[in-house]
C-alpha cells in the first residue's frame, strides 16, 4: 500500500552556509599599501564579522522557532491532561459499572434457557393482569404493605 501523505516539511528555519565560504568585504584599494600581515588580519575580521551577524541572525530566527513551538507544546500538554483527567474519569465510571454488567451478562446468559424465558414470561403476565389491577382498584397503604411483609396480623 503506497503512503500518499505529504512528506514531513520541516517549520524550523533552514540555514545555509555561503557556498564559496565567508569572504572579506573590504575593498582591495582600502588594503593596496598596508603589509601582509596586517592585510591578512583586516580580511580575517571581516570574515569574522560576517560569522557574528550570520549567527546573531540564525540565533533570532531559531529563538522565534523555539518560542513557536514552546507554545504549541504547552497547549499540547493541556490537551494532553485534559484527555488524562477524561479517561479516568471514564475508567472510574467502568469500575462503577462493573457490577451492573456482571448482572446483565448474568441475566443474559440464563435468558439462553426456555424454562427461565417462561417463568420471566409467567410472572409478566401475572404481574399485569392480577397484581396491577388489583393495586390500582385497591391502592394499600405503606404501612399495611410494610405490616403484610414483616408478617403482622
Amino acid at each position: 500500500m503506497a503512503d500518499n501523505s505529504p512528506a514531513f516539511k520541516p517549520s524550523v528555519p533552514e540555514l545555509t552556509l555561503p557556498a564559496e565560504g565567508f569572504l572579506s568585504k573590504i575593498p582591495d584599494h582600502l588594503l593596496d599599501e598596508t603589509d601582509p600581515a596586517t592585510k591578512w588580519i583586516m580580511e580575517e575580521i571581516s570574515k569574522n564579522t560576517q560569522v557574528t551577524e550570520f549567527t546573531l541572525h540564525a540565533t533570532l530566527k531559531h529563538n522565534e522557532y523555539l518560542r513557536q513551538l514552546n507554545g504549541r507544546v504547552g497547549t499540547n500538554e493541556g490537551a494532553i491532561a485534559k484527555i488524562k483527567n477524561e479517561v479516568k474519569e471514564l475508567i472510574d465510571e467502568a469500575e462503577a459499572m462493573s457490577t451492573f454488567r456482571k448482572v446483565v451478562l448474568a441475566l443474559s446468559k440464563l435468558w439462553e434457557y426456555r424454562f427461565f424465558r417462561w417463568t420471566v414470561y409467567a410472572a409478566a403476565f401475572f404481574f399485569f393482569t392480577y397484581l396491577l389491577p388489583w393495586y390500582v382498584d385497591n391502592p394499600p397503604s405503606i404501612g399495611k404493605v410494610l405490616e403484610a411483609l414483616l408478617g403482622g396480623h
